[in-house]
């Protein structure tokens, strides 16, 4: 065999080698965390925890594209609040231990975190449309309303008469915004993303129904809930409130 052919073949070897050590080698970046609560709140802080990460520095970008030094915090794990609610952008940036081999030295992960409005009462939240008197009980509920992308939504609406004269009737309405939409329910179409059903109901008689809720994608929803209500002789009322509905990764 020639002296160029040996050569060649020793150069593939070793490049073979070579490649075979960076793929699995050990000292790499890699950028990867979790993140606790899973549904925090305005000023709650939030644990990040990256200790899982192979790497000698994490660097922390909140609300803001990474730059060489504008991080916000650094070290493996970091404690942060937000003071708005919504969707929040956490960026985690890592350095192996020996950064000399480009595209391997460094590594970066984004995440989105949403954040709520700390929760008033649980009547506010769980029934936004309730309303009791010694004629009527009206409410419409959420029953489930943390839910990830390939679970549904569950709201919960029921209606009695108590009038023992008068027939009641009740037209609910639901505005459910883009990125949703209701599944199996007795609530027909009635325009662009509302929903509308009728409910009439005579003395002593009640009504109820689940209401489901698919999501296309992550986010925080709201659904807006309207239900007038009239008697045979009287005028109509109308309560309305809205639901939060939070949909994460699955």
């Amino acid at each position: 065999m020639k002296r160029r052919d040996l050569l060649r073949g020793g150069a593939v070897a070793a490049l073979t080698t070579l490649s075979g050590c960076l793929s699995s080698n050990p000292l790499q970046a890699e950028a990867a965390f979790t993140y606790t609560p899973p549904s925090p709140v305005v000023g709650e802080k939030i644990v990040f925890d990256a200790s899982e990460s192979t790497a000698s520095k994490w660097e922390w970008f909140f609300d803001k594209s990474p730059g060489l030094v504008n991080f916000d915090a650094e070290g493996a794990q970091v404690t942060h609040a937000f003071e708005e609610s919504g969707a929040h952008t956490v960026t985690l940036r890592t350095t192996a231990p020996f950064g000399i081999i480009p595209g391997l030295n460094m590594d970066r992960t984004t995440k989105t975190v949403y954040v709520e409005e700390p929760e008033a009462s649980s009547q506010d939240i769980e029934n936004p449309i309730s309303t009791s008197t010694d004629r009527i009980s009206l409410h419409l509920r959420g029953v489930a309303t943390r839910i990830s992308t390939d679970e549904t939504a569950v709201l919960q609406f029921s209606a009695v008469n108590l009038n023992p004269d008068e027939r009641l009737s009740i037209r609910l309405v639901l505005k459910v915004p883009s990125g949703m939409s209701l599944r199996g329910t007795s609530l027909a179409e009635s325009g662009t993303g509302q929903y509308a059903a009728t409910f009439n109901l005579p003395p002593g008689e009640s009504a109820g129904t689940s209401i489901r809720l698919a999501a296309t994608r992550t986010g925080h929803f709201e659904i807006e809930g309207i239900a007038n209500y009239s008697f045979d002789e009287g005028d109509e009322q109308t309560r309305q409130g809205t639901i939060p509905i939070i949909v994460t990764d699955s």
